[in-house]
């Protein structure tokens, strides 16, 4: 069993950390001086229409028209992109990641409006490629998204930090990064206390290896967070 000095040795080495956001640069000076809402979300106003694409890929692919993307994992559809980024459209959180490197890479795979604004371009791009399928208004939608997220594609992008042992991360979604995703785990960041009742209830091999950077994982918060928990990466 493993002892509350060792639990804490281990809560200051993987949990009081530095957790990495990357963000448009346009949301630079409010997530600086209010804060972090996930309650309020920026491209609100044009989630219905993107859920609407969404649907039209799924269509096309019932009929052999497959939009297909390499991820780590390896060959990823359309449906299932969709049925991801669906997940990020309808939820009200925040992510984080623990791995700086991790940050790296989504600034060379992600355009500057981040995951979202990179598979609404990516999947309207594959849709006007095949507008021989779609209906005018459908054709339409299509063109109306890949403008928005052309405008977006190309924005200068700022990175934060918080510290993992803030409390916000107790109430954060712990997300495997796996296409097979099922469900997601109860978060071991934020107190040490938080962090000696997760471990106790889930056991400390169930996140070890996330906490080494063997596998990737997000942190998706739902609740504000502070201005003054926030830091610039200069």
């Amino acid at each position: 069993m493993v002892t509350n000095a060792e639990l804490k040795r281990l809560w200051k080495k993987f949990v009081d950390i530095k957790l990495y956001r990357i963000m448009p640069i346009n949301q630079k000076k409010a997530t600086l001086s209010t804060g972090l809402d996930p309650s309020k979300d920026p491209y609100e106003r044009i989630n219905p229409k993107i859920k609407k694409m969404f649907r039209i890929v799924k269509r096309l692919e019932k009929k052999g028209i497959i939009f297909l993307d390499i991820w780590r994992s390896g060959p990823i559809r359309g449906s299932k992109i969709v049925e991801i980024s669906k997940r990020s459209v309808d939820g009200k959180y925040i992510d984080f990641v623990a791995n700086k490197k991790q940050i790296q890479i989504y600034k060379k795979r992600w355009v500057g409006g981040g995951c979202l604004v990179t598979y609404v371009l990516k999947l309207t791009d594959f849709l006007l490629k095949n507008k021989a399928y779609l209906s005018h208004s459908e054709k339409r939608l299509t063109k109306n998204l890949n403008n928005w997220a052309n405008k977006r594609k190309n924005k200068r992008r700022f990175t934060i930090y918080v510290r993992g042992s803030n409390r916000c991360f107790e109430s954060a979604l712990f997300y495997c990064y796996v296409p097979e995703f099922k469900k997601y785990w109860k978060s071991p960041f934020g107190s040490f206390e938080n962090f000696q009742k997760v471990i106790k209830q889930e056991g400390l091999k169930k996140y070890l290896p996330y906490f080494k950077n063997e596998k990737l994982f997000y942190l998706r918060v739902r609740t504000k967070i502070s201005p003054k928990n926030i830091i610039l990466v200069r």
